[in-house]
C-alpha cells in the first residue's frame, strides 16, 4: 500500500499532507461472512442447471445471487452491485442460459474491459460445457 501511495504522489495523482487535502485511509476492515441461500431446483433454477453448477464445483449460491436470479427470471430488470468475487457473473449467466433454451431467444453481453470479458467468458464456457454434457 505504501508503494502504491508513493507512486500516486510521484504522478501527482495524490496530494496529501501540506501539498493537498486528499484523504488517505489505511486500514483493514473485518471480513463479512457470506449469506448463503438454500438452493433447490425450482422455477428459477432448473434441475439441469443445478446439475451443471454442481459439476462446476458450485454447491450453493449466495442469497443475493438467488434474489437476482428470481427477479431476472420473472422478467424484471436487475442492477446488482456487490464486491469483487461475490458471484455477480452467475447471477446473470444462470437466467440468461436458461432463457436461451427458448426458441428465438437472444442474449447480448457488453463488458467495460477486456480482462473482465475474458474472465466471465471462461466462467460461461465452463458452465455451458457442463450443461451440454448433461444432454
Amino acid at each position: 500500500m505504501v508503494d502504491l501511495l508513493d507512486i500516486l504522489r510521484e504522478f501527482d495523482a495524490l496530494r496529501d499532507g501540506s501539498v493537498g487535502n486528499d484523504v488517505v485511509y489505511q486500514g483493514s476492515l473485518p471480513a463479512i461472512p457470506p449469506e448463503y441461500a438454500d438452493v433447490l431446483p425450482s422455477d428459477e433454477i432448473e434441475p439441469d442447471m443445478m446439475k451443471a453448477l454442481h459439476r462446476c464445483g458450485i454447491d450453493r449460491l449466495y442469497r443475493h445471487q438467488i434474489e437476482a436470479i428470481k427477479l431476472a427470471s420473472s422478467g424484471s430488470n436487475v442492477v446488482l452491485q456487490a464486491p469483487t468475487a461475490s458471484g455477480k457473473t452467475l447471477a446473470f449467466q444462470i437466467p440468461m442460459l436458461q432463457s436461451l433454451k427458448n426458441r428465438g431467444a437472444h442474449a447480448l453481453m457488453i463488458y467495460p474491459n477486456k480482462a473482465l470479458a475474458l474472465d466471465q467468458r471462461d466462467q460461461l464456457m465452463r458452465l455451458t460445457a457442463q450443461l451440454i454434457n448433461l444432454e
